[in-house]
């Protein structure tokens, strides 16, 4: 048997063995945007002229901007030309 095809076989049989892993109700990931009062939507800026910095997808980080233990959210847009910010910060003050 050659290595691809034995590399195959074995990738086969290790998703087959994990077809029946997961959660009960099949839903791996749950919309918990509301409950974490998170209301974003990315625009990219596109004025039909291709420019940099219209065509860089916008991003998010995760990291505790105001030292308070808990983790808060930085979403990024697109942009104009030229730059205008239009960025997002979401501070988690949920309680422990």
């Amino acid at each position: 048997m050659t290595t691809i095809r034995r590399t195959a076989l074995i990738a086969c049989l290790a998703l087959s063995a994990l077809a029946g892993c997961g959660p009960e109700d099949g839903q791996w990931l749950a919309d918990g945007t509301k409950q974490a009062q998170l209301n974003f939507a990315y625009h990219n800026g596109d004025q039909g002229d291709r420019l940099l910095p219209t065509i860089m997808g916008g991003g998010v980080a995760l990291f505790d901007y105001d030292g308070d233990g808990d983790l808060d959210v930085f979403f990024t847009n697109g942009g104009k030309f030229p730059p205008q910010s239009d960025s997002h910060e979401h501070s988690n003050q949920q309680s422990k």
